[in-house]
């Protein structure tokens, strides 16, 4: 549950992000959003970034190391949406002036190595668990 209102939080704050970018459009004086974004705000585009470099990678390494169709299509699915979801990201960094980083953190590169290093039978098991117990939620 504590999940599902993770995934609920990411995507509400990533449209009040993007509406901070309408800012200077609905506002007769000139709004500069940048001005207005919180250290924490950073930190979630920062957070956000890393999850659809690394979802993209993980649909990679499905692509390549699933045993079924299924989760071979998963994969493709998953880099799909994830590159949709990082472009759209993009844009809402660049009208905010922010900065993303294009390479995943120290901690994010560890979890990558976990899943790229366990059995193939582990791995498709591990990710139709994880198909399973995720319901996925329209991006902005």
């Amino acid at each position: 549950m504590m999940l599902r209102v993770a995934f609920a939080s990411a995507y509400r704050r990533r449209a009040i992000l993007l509406g901070l970018t309408g800012l200077r459009l609905t506002w007769p004086q000139a709004v500069d959003a940048a001005a207005l974004l919180s250290q924490a705000d950073r930190a979630f585009l920062d957070w956000d970034i890393q999850i659809e470099i690394q979802q993209q990678d993980m649909g990679r390494l499905a692509e390549k190391r699933g045993q079924t169709a299924e989760l071979r299509s998963l994969g493709v699915y998953l880099v799909d949406q994830h590159q949709q979801a990082q472009r759209r990201l993009q844009v809402i960094a660049d009208r905010l002036k922010v900065t993303l980083p294009t390479r995943l953190s120290p901690t994010h590169l560890g979890i990558q190595k976990r899943y790229a290093s366990v059995s193939v039978a582990t791995f498709d098991k591990g990710l139709s668990v994880w198909r399973a117990r995720i319901r996925i939620i329209p991006t902005l």
